[in-house]
């Protein structure tokens, strides 16, 4: 597969900033928000310096099913490793790596067959695009009811089950182990799960995670009852920003890429976009920057065989900028933007669509376009105004 390669989000350092997760309209005047949480269980950051996930692989597949493949890579990193269920866990993988992060392995393993490998907290979900774009938003509303209505579900533990063992049989465990009941428990159909162990997750997430495989989530209910629901078919969610001083230029800059969907109400920044979306708009206002980016083998200064097909349309040239920067794991540096104007321009939007061009290239007509020049020294591009 050619292009842009997929960034996967290896470990992330949360800088600044609260949120409040909603599932309702953030801008109707009857908001209202019972409890906030942070950005890093938003984005379902956690354990930044776990090594487990650098642990260099070297090992050859050929033909091996992809279930077997991480499994393997489980044995061998004590990293649990989930495949949607609605993946085809028997599909061979022809794949070798020479002293690899199983980070960057588990990219490539995802790429063959068209998916994406993602960290939720301490395991990595692999599935299609869209799924986990959904799973993150179903992971972060349940983090949210947890910490409002049901704390006994935030709690985290060690789980471990054998193979054969029911959905069914490990939900009544959760409740259970929190004192909860459920209804809606039917919708969950009879299935056999993988033997799998899994260190310090939350019931909420666990929770989340079996009945993701159904298209199924939980809600609030009452005190001691959650309702066991059909998943919503909705790619965005709502969240509150807190514009801080330190980051308030820089956060309704980067707002400006969502148009409507960003609404400043007061010292708040509401915005309603997708998860992808939250990330690169955290990156891009300084909420969040990353201490390790896992994308592909190749770092961002060696990329001059390297050939890029990108198509954008009318997308502010900083939010682009910011965007491949982040997939290629390299630094752009913006401090020769001396005014107001040029951090202006710089938001101005672009459209082009590349095919096959190097970086160089690529760089070229983003800087010629946004009236700035991009120079690329290592890791490292240097914007100023033109």
């Amino acid at each position: 597969m050619h292009g842009l390669p997929k960034i996967a989000l290896g470990r992330l350092r949360v800088v600044a900033a609260v949120l409040a997760v909603v599932v309702f309209d953030p801008f109707a005047d009857k908001c209202v928000i019972s409890q906030e949480i942070s950005l890093a269980d938003f984005f379902a950051i956690e354990s930044p310096a776990d090594r487990r996930f650098e642990k260099q692989i070297t090992a050859t597949w050929d033909g091996v099913p992809l279930g077997e493949v991480a499994q393997r890579l489980t044995n061998n990193t004590d990293v649990a490793i989930w495949i949607d269920r609605r993946v085809d866990h028997t599909k061979p993988v022809q794949l070798s790596v020479n002293a690899m992060p199983l980070s960057q392995v588990l990219d490539n393993v995802a790429e063959l067959e068209q998916l994406e490998a993602r960290r939720i907290g301490p395991l990595l979900y692999i599935s299609t695009e869209q799924r986990i774009a959904r799973l993150r938003i179903a992971i972060a509303a349940s983090r949210q009811l947890a910490l409002t209505s049901y704390r006994e579900l935030a709690e985290k533990q060690d789980w471990k089950w054998n193979r054969f063992t029911t959905p069914t049989e490990l939900i009544d465990q959760i409740l259970n182990d929190s004192e909860l009941q459920a209804s809606g428990i039917e919708l969950v159909p009879h299935d056999l799960l993988a033997a799998r162990s899994m260190a310090n997750v939350s019931r909420a997430d666990l929770l989340t995670l079996l009945l993701f495989g159904f298209d199924l989530t939980w809600n609030k209910s009452d005190t001691k009852l959650l309702s066991i629901e059909r998943l919503a078919d909705t790619s965005t969610v709502d969240r509150r920003y807190s514009l801080d001083d330190r980051h308030r230029e820089k956060m309704l800059v980067a707002a400006k890429v969502l148009g409507e969907n960003a609404q400043r109400r007061g010292s708040d920044l509401w915005i309603r976009a997708s998860m992808a979306e939250h990330e690169s708009f955290a990156f891009a206002s300084g909420l969040l920057s990353t201490s390790v980016i896992t994308s592909r083998p190749r770092p961002a200064a060696d990329m001059k065989d390297r050939r890029f097909t990108l198509r954008v349309r009318d997308q502010p040239a900083s939010f682009v900028i910011e965007q491949l920067a982040t997939q290629l794991g390299a630094k752009v540096d913006k401090s020769r933007l001396d005014t107001k104007a040029d951090i202006d321009t710089f938001a101005d939007r672009i459209s082009f669509d590349l095919k096959t061009a190097t970086i160089d290239e690529l760089l070229s007509e983003i800087a010629s376009q946004a009236g700035v020049t991009i120079e690329r020294r290592g890791t490292t591009w240097n914007i100023a105004p033109r």
